[in-house]
């Protein structure tokens, strides 16, 4: 039997911001192509807002989207993305309508950090005793919901991992070593996101005498302080600022690495830009902490520094460059089987088959 199914999200891209909640709008895609569906609608908020007020007004436009398509149609499926958001008109509708609920968490929605959203968290918990089924992006996340939410029974949780890894980044040319070792970092120049630790590691390789390029690509609210930082401790002939890279250019750029740094201070709900690394066959050097536990195979695929500690984290950089270029050559192999493993059309297959059983 054919399903009608409804998917709500708060994240989607739009023609301004087309990279914004790509991996549900793959997702949806995706879900389109299944023989097993009759009808698919969405109720989704679409590309980011910067002023108060078109946020308040997209959020109202969603939220009776929400009501409308619940109230009036029926659906073997709803499926919601970010479990917070969209709870306030969910409960609403479940007073007098039960809803077949699967819900997808990807990490601030649970892990809240302000009142609004750990009162969005509360209202949202009786929807999830409901649900038929939770998604989580990673087993390190998986135990977070059980340690924060223990009225949900482990057997409702099914981990995914957040959309995989985009193909584009498995058919990336990786070339052979550079002559000066080229050590990357990817994210947001933000609090929290370890690009501090980052300069000050290069700043100890440096010191020790080790020849390096260092590039950083990210946008973020920290930007002055990271240039300050490196002005301070003179790395700009060996740092490069890239600035922020669209979503579609990044293998070009993880191509250029020899070894990826993710030295977040977050507990990640897994940490896509780690896998998207090793799909281009680049190792990584992470925190031991979060979901980069899920996939960081330490001396095989990369090395895991203790969280916060740069001269740990500049120690673990020059082993990897101490080892042999076979013995390089083997953990790239290694991580690029294990991104095989988060690719996008496996995880999407794997998700949308337990999702229509």
């Amino acid at each position: 039997m054919k399903k009608r199914i409804l998917v709500i999200s708060n994240l989607y891209p739009s023609n301004k911001d087309p990279f914004y909640g790509t991996f549900v709008k793959n997702f949806i895609d995706d879900l389109s192509k299944s023989q097993a569906i009759q009808e698919l609608d969405m109720c989704v908020i679409k590309g980011r807002s910067y002023k108060l007020y078109n946020k308040i007004l997209k959020y109202i436009v969603f939220y009776i989207q929400i009501l409308f398509s619940l109230s009036f149609k029926k659906y073997d499926l709803v499926y919601v993305h970010i479990i917070t958001h969209a709870a306030f008109p969910l409960r609403l509708v479940s007073i007098f309508r039960k809803l077949p609920l699967t819900f997808n968490i990807h990490g601030e929605d649970l892990l809240t950090q302000t009142r609004l959203a750990s009162y969005f968290l509360q209202m949202a918990i009786p929807l999830l005793k409901q649900a038929k089924l939770i998604v989580v992006p990673s087993q390190f996340f998986k135990s977070k919901v059980l340690e924060i939410l223990p009225m949900i029974p482990e057997s409702k949780l099914y981990v995914s991992a957040s959309g995989g890894v985009n193909e584009s980044f498995f058919n990336s040319n990786k070339h052979k070593l550079n002559d000066t070792p080229v050590i990357g970092y990817v994210s947001r120049i933000d609090r929290g996101k370890g690009w501090d630790i980052f300069i000050q590691s290069l700043h100890i390789l440096k010191q020790k005498g080790f020849n390096f390029r260092g590039k950083i690509i990210g946008r973020g609210t920290d930007i002055s302080k990271m240039k300050d930082l490196i002005d301070k401790l003179q790395l700009q002939k060996e740092t490069d600022y890239v600035g922020p890279v669209e979503y579609h250019n990044l293998p070009i750029y993880y191509s250029q690495f020899d070894l990826f740094i993710f030295p977040t201070q977050l507990e990640e709900s897994l940490g896509l830009v780690g896998l998207e690394a090793m799909a281009c066959k680049v190792p990584v050097i992470g925190s031991r902490i979060g979901g980069l536990t899920d996939y960081i195979k330490d001396g095989i695929n990369g090395y895991f520094f203790n969280p916060l500690d740069a001269t740990d984290l500049s120690n673990k950089i020059r082993l990897f460059f101490s080892k042999s270029i076979l013995e390089q050559q083997n953990m790239k192999e290694a991580a690029y089987n294990t991104a095989l493993e988060y690719s996008s059309t496996k995880v999407s297959n794997n998700l949308i088959s337990k999702i229509l059983s």
